[in-house]
């Protein structure tokens, strides 16, 4: 039957033995001719004395021979080296090229392109890291992490502003419409999961004498979300209106939460009294929303 498969090769090579040099009294490093790993995987000769590893001599950087004394200037090579173990090569990762293992340890840092991700095959993006720093997470992270504030925004106002729009004292849920608009606060949630808390204190009058009612609307959806009212029978009064609003974000696009007030008859002032401000400014309003993980 005839030989199958490439031809074998008819020669074979092998890595130098042997180095010889020549001291000259004063030149305490040579370069060998193959590279090793350490002191021990050569044995040194100096005019026919050999020499001990690491107290006589030192290798570095794998070719680097240096002797703690200059060897002698005797005539012709009188430093022998010879071979016991020699580094073949080193293996380099291509660097446009995908890199697969099952674990790596790393001493040192682990850097990656500005915007790059860290995830894994069903999730290529999980970490996403921006150029300032920045981690964004694709997913809820879980465990220790419910329950934490992830944001919170906040609007604060002593200005006065004055409204005649009244509100309706019925059954029916309130409209955005009704009421004047006297506060607006946006926030842009980083999980749709997440939940938001609103706060809402407001500081409000009416020359109506009667029902002074306040309630929260998102984006423009008709119906108020929440309400509260305050009841004084007969003259102008003031009220410090106050509501907590609890909520799943429900989007991670910007929304836009809004207060509307407004008497069932009469003006209402915000911040004020009678159509003029109060207390130089510091009587004031607010609406605070507070992203929370789950």
């Amino acid at each position: 039957m005839p030989y199958l498969g490439n031809p074998a090769v008819d020669r074979f090579t092998a890595t130098k033995a042997a180095s010889v040099y020549s001291g000259d009294g004063s030149t305490v490093a040579f370069t060998l001719e193959h590279s090793v790993g350490s002191d021990e995987d050569i044995l040194v000769s100096v005019d026919g004395v050999v020499q001990e590893p690491s107290v006589a001599y030192a290798v570095s950087s794998g070719t680097t021979l240096t002797f703690t004394a200059a060897p002698s200037s005797n005539s012709g090579n009188n430093i022998f080296v010879y071979y016991l173990f020699s580094t073949l090569g080193t293996v380099t990762h291509p660097a446009t090229s995908a890199l697969s293992a099952t674990s790596g340890t790393f001493t040192g840092n682990v850097v990656i392109p500005n915007g790059g991700n860290i995830g894994s095959a069903g999730d290529t993006d999980a970490i996403s890291i921006a150029s300032n720093g920045v981690v964004t997470f694709s997913q809820t992270p879980v465990g220790d992490n419910a329950g934490k504030i992830i944001q919170i925004v906040n609007v604060q106002t002593g200005a006065m502003a004055t409204g005649n729009t009244n509100t309706v004292n019925d059954d029916t849920v309130p409209q955005n419409g009704e009421g004047t608009e006297f506060m607006t606060l946006a926030i842009t949630p980083t999980n749709a999961s997440n939940k938001l808390m609103i706060d809402i204190v407001a500081q409000l009058s009416d020359d109506g004498g009667d029902r002074l009612q306040m309630a929260l609307y998102q984006d423009s959806t008709a119906n108020a979300l929440a309400s509260n009212a305050h009841y004084q029978s007969g003259g102008a009064f003031h009220a410090n209106l106050t509501m907590k609003h609890f909520m799943t974000a429900g989007t991670t696009s910007e929304t836009t939460f809004k207060m509307r007030a407004g008497g069932t008859n009469g003006n209402t002032t915000f911040n004020g009294e009678g159509g003029a401000r109060k207390l130089g400014g510091t009587f004031a309003s607010s609406i605070t929303i507070t992203e929370i993980s789950v």
